[in-house]
């Protein structure tokens, strides 16, 4: 059968997903030979969201465990028959979210405030019964679940030797904030302040994105909680799309437009 993993404890990785160390602190009692990586994958996500993930397959004495952002180990009861030869896939991926596609994964989100028991408790077990034999859940996502995930089959070879095949899972949960302020029209050589619109606890960084890439701007960063950040004066090539991400127990990212004029003489 399938299998369900709702988590409200987790320690939370302090850093940008993209190079959280996996940690692996409390392994399962099994001494394995070899390891087999597979390719990481990327999961990028709200709060609430439930993703619905499939085990590779390796044998009908495979055992599963699912590894914590903080090396907690919990074991995946799933269904081992399987009529087939295929000694395993990666990770696939089905994102029945927006327009996202990945032939190469398959792996299904979807938002429990849309989906439900309470709600919509119809859709939720539609989705239940949707689950093939090596799929499970895991949420609905809170902060703590923001970081590396690590996916390990362990089965035994042909000299009765256990290996270990492992994928890292990376759940990203990004949360739109608004900034301040939202719109901005400016004249050449006034002073531009740009912040999330409300303070946020515990962040860590903070980014900001100007409109164009390749220009080299000069800003100052007041503030660590709001994330804000000020330019003595504009220019034209400050006209556009401004971005600020923040990263603390979660990603934090807000936009905001910035029109730059001319002073009429």
């Amino acid at each position: 059968m399938s299998a369900r993993v709702f988590l409200t404890s987790i320690l939370i990785i302090h850093a940008t997903v993209s190079k959280c160390a996996v940690h692996r602190e409390n392994d399962p009692e099994i001494i394995s030979k070899s390891k087999i990586e597979l390719t990481p994958i990327l999961i990028t996500s709200v709060l609430n969201d439930i993703v619905i993930l499939s085990a590779p397959y390796v044998n009908a004495e495979g055992q599963y465990y699912l590894h914590k952002p903080n090396g907690d180990a919990i074991e995946l009861n799933l269904n081992k028959n399987k009529d087939s030869s295929d000694i395993y896939n990666d990770l696939a991926i089905k994102n029945t979210k927006g327009s996202k596609k990945n032939s190469s994964a398959n792996f299904q989100i979807f938002d429990v405030n849309n989906t439900s028991r309470n709600d919509n408790s119809d859709d939720f077990a539609e989705k239940e019964t949707q689950m093939e034999a090596h799929d499970f859940m895991i949420g609905p996502l809170q902060e703590e679940d923001h970081g590396n995930w690590v996916l390990s089959a362990y089965y035994k070879d042909i000299d009765g030797h256990w290996v270990e095949m492992f994928q890292v899972i990376t759940i990203e949960i990004v949360e739109t904030v608004p900034l301040l302020p939202e719109k901005s029209q400016l004249y050449l050589g006034e002073p531009f302040g740009l912040s999330f619109a409300y303070p946020i606890k515990d962040l860590q960084s903070c980014q900001i994105i100007p409109p164009k890439t390749t220009f080299d701007r000069f800003y100052a960063r007041t503030t660590l909680n709001t994330c804000k950040f000020v330019m003595k004066n504009v220019t034209s090539e400050d006209t556009g799309s401004w971005t600020i991400i923040g990263v603390g127990n979660i990603v934090y990212k807000g936009s905001a437009f910035l029109q730059v004029g001319e002073i009429i003489k």
